[in-house]
C-alpha cells in the first residue's frame, strides 16, 4: 500500500510541474506576443520619421533609439525562441519564426548602420554632410520595407503559436488531470479490494472458521505482512484448538482407564474375596483338593492383579524418567524359554503350540533380564489372546548387521492399519469386536513400547485385518512383528552353539 500511495504522490508532482510547465510556456507566449507588439509599434513610427526625412538631430536620435528598441525585441524573441527551455516553443511554432526574429536583429543592424552614417552637427543640428542632408534614406527605405514584412510574420507567427499552445496546454492538462484521477481511482479500488478480503478473512477467523485460506499471503507490501500476521493468528488458534482437542481426548482417554481400571480390578479382588470366602466357610469335611483349587484361583488372580499394579508402576516411572535399566550380559534364548514357561497353562488351554527358532549361535544381549521378560511376556500374552484354538503361535530369532531380531506370529484376526500405532498409547483399547474379545487394560503395549525406547528400541504392530497379528517391536522400522535390539547391544561367540536352536511345545 506504500508503494501505491508513493506512486499516486509521483502523479501529483508530476501533474504539479506539467500544471508549472504550461504556465511557464504560457507566459513566453505572452511575452512573444509582447515583442511582437513593441515592434510593429516602432517599425511604424520609424517608417513615418523616415518618409517625413527630418533633418532635426532630436528626430534623428529618435529613429535610432527607435531601430535599437526594434534590435533589442528581435534578440529577446530570438533568445526566448532558442534558449533551451524554449523547446517546446519550438515544437509548437510556424517555421520560420526563430529565422524571421534572426532577420529582423540583423536589419536593425543595418538600420543603425545607415543612422550612424549620419550623425548630424552637435552645435547647428544639422547632418555634418549638409549637401546629402539625409540623402541616404532611400537606402532605408527598403529596410524599412523587409523590417515591415519580418515584423508582420513574426506577428502572424506568434498569433499562431499562441493559439497552439493555448489548444496543448489545455490538452496536456486535461489529459494529466485524467490520468491522474484514472490511476487515483484505480489504486483506490485496489486498496479497497484488498482490504475488503483481508476483512472477509478476519470475519471468517471471528466465526471460528479457522481452516480458512488467508489471501495477500504472496504479496510484499503492508498487505502482504498483515496477511502473514492473520495467517500467524490463524495457526496458532489452530495450534490452540488442536491442544484443547488433545486435552480433551486425554481426559476421555483417563475417564475410560478409570473405568476399565475399575473393572480389571474388581474382576481380580472378587475372585479373591470369593473363593476366599468360600475357603472361610467351607466345612471341615471339605476336601483338600478342592480348597486347593480355590487356593489356586486366588493366587492366579492376585497374580493377575499384581501384573497390572506393575505395569502401571513401570509407565508411570518411564513418564518421569525414574527407570534406571539394570543391563546384564544375557541369552535371551533363556528368557523366551522362561516367558513361555509362565504361559503355558494359557497356551494349553486353547490348544495352541508355541514353536520356537532361535539362531545356532549363542548371541548375548546387553538388556534389563526383567525388562526383555515384560516385553517378550506381553507380546505373547497378546498372541495367545488373540490366537483360535488349535492354533499356533511361532516366535523366532535372528540377527545380522541392523541387530538382534525376534518374530511373534499368531494366527488371529488382525487389528486394523490404523489402530496399530493407537493401541501402544496409554489407556487407549481398539473399540470393536476384538478389543471385547481381548479384553485388555491397555496397558502391556505401552509398556513394551517405553521399555525398547530404554533400549534403544521401538515397538510396533503390523498387520492385516484377516491375516496373522504379529506384535513386535524394531530399532528401524518397517519389518513385520519385530523386536530388534541394535548391533552395539549384542555379544556373540561364532564357535558356541545354541542350548536350544529349534524348540517346540
Amino acid at each position: 500500500m506504500r508503494a501505491r500511495l508513493l506512486s499516486v504522490g509521483l502523479a501529483i508532482i508530476v501533474f504539479t510541474l506539467l500544471a508549472m510547465t504550461a504556465t511557464h510556456l504560457q507566459k513566453d507566449g505572452g511575452i512573444l506576443h509582447r515583442l511582437s507588439f513593441q515592434q510593429i509599434r516602432d517599425i511604424k513610427q520609424l517608417d513615418h520619421l523616415v518618409e517625413t526625412r527630418p533633418e532635426n538631430a532630436i528626430l534623428h536620435d529618435k529613429a535610432k533609439d527607435l531601430a535599437q528598441n526594434i534590435q533589442t525585441w528581435g534578440a529577446s524573441c530570438t533568445l526566448t525562441m532558442t534558449r533551451p527551455v524554449g523547446l517546446p516553443l519550438r515544437l509548437l511554432a510556424p517555421n520560420g519564426l526563430v529565422q524571421a526574429c534572426q532577420q529582423s536583429v540583423q536589419t536593425a543592424e543595418a538600420i543603425l548602420q545607415i543612422l550612424d552614417h549620419q550623425e548630424p552637427d552637435g552645435a547647428t543640428g544639422l547632418p555634418s554632410d549638409a549637401g546629402k542632408s539625409y540623402s541616404d534614406a532611400d537606402r532605408l527605405a527598403p529596410l524599412i520595407t523587409d523590417f515591415n514584412r519580418q515584423i508582420n510574420q513574426i506577428d502572424s507567427s506568434v498569433n499562431i503559436l499562441n493559439s497552439r499552445l493555448v489548444i496543448a496546454l489545455t490538452s496536456l492538462l486535461w489529459m494529466s488531470g485524467l490520468v491522474t484521477t484514472l490511476y487515483s481511482a484505480w489504486t483506490a479500488l485496489f486498496i479497497a479490494n484488498r482490504v475488503g478480503r483481508l476483512h472477509a478473512s478476519v470475519q471468517e477467523l471471528a466465526r471460528g472458521e479457522i481452516d480458512t485460506r488467508i489471501s495477500s499471503l504472496d504479496r510484499s507490501d503492508e498487505f502482504g505482512d498483515f496477511a502473514r500476521t492473520l495467517d500467524r493468528f490463524r495457526q496458532s488458534a489452530q495450534q490452540l484448538k488442536a491442544a484443547e482437542m488433545e486435552a480433551l481426548s486425554a481426559s476421555r482417554s483417563k475417564s475410560q482407564f478409570l473405568a476399565m481400571m475399575s473393572h480389571e480390578l474388581r474382576t481380580p479382588l472378587n475372585a479373591i474375596i470369593g473363593f476366599a470366602d468360600l475357603i472361610r466357610v467351607a466345612k471341615n469335611n471339605t476336601e483338600i483338593e478342592t480348597l486347593r483349587s480355590y487356593a489356586g484361583f486366588i493366587h492366579e488372580s492376585g497374580l493377575s492383579l499384581q501384573e497390572l499394579i506393575d505395569n502401571l508402576l513401570d509407565i508411570s516411572k518411564i513418564e518421569a524418567g525414574r527407570y534406571h535399566l539394570r543391563e546384564e550380559r544375557l541369552y535371551p534364548g533363556d528368557v523366551i524359554r522362561d516367558v513361555i514357561s509362565l504361559h503355558q497353562m494359557k497356551a494349553d488351554a486353547k490348544s495352541l503350540a508355541i514353536i520356537v527358532k532361535l539362531p545356532l549361535e549363542a548371541v548375548f544381549l546387553c538388556a534389563e533380564r526383567r525388562a526383555l521378560r515384560v516385553i517378550l511376556s506381553n507380546l505373547l500374552d497378546n498372541a495367545i489372546k488373540f490366537s483360535p484354538e488349535k492354533g499356533s503361535i511361532t516366535i523366532s530369532a535372528r540377527y545380522n548387521e541392523t541387530g538382534y531380531r525376534i518374530d511373534i506370529r499368531d494366527q488371529g484376526e488382525g487389528i486394523p492399519q490404523q489402530a496399530q500405532d493407537l493401541v501402544f498409547e496409554p489407556f487407549k483399547q481398539l473399540d470393536d469386536d476384538l478389543a471385547r474379545k481381548a479384553a485388555g487394560t491397555g496397558t502391556g503395549l505401552p509398556l513394551v513400547r517405553r521399555l525398547m525406547h530404554l533400549h534403544d528400541g521401538e515397538a510396533w504392530l503390523s498387520s492385516e485385518t484377516g491375516s496373522e497379528t504379529s506384535p513386535g517391536l524394531n530399532q528401524r522400522g518397517g519389518t513385520i512383528a519385530t523386536v530388534l535390539f541394535p548391533p552395539q547391544r549384542l555379544e556373540f561367540d561364532p564357535k558356541t552353539t545354541s542350548p536350544s536352536a529349534v524348540m517346540s511345545s
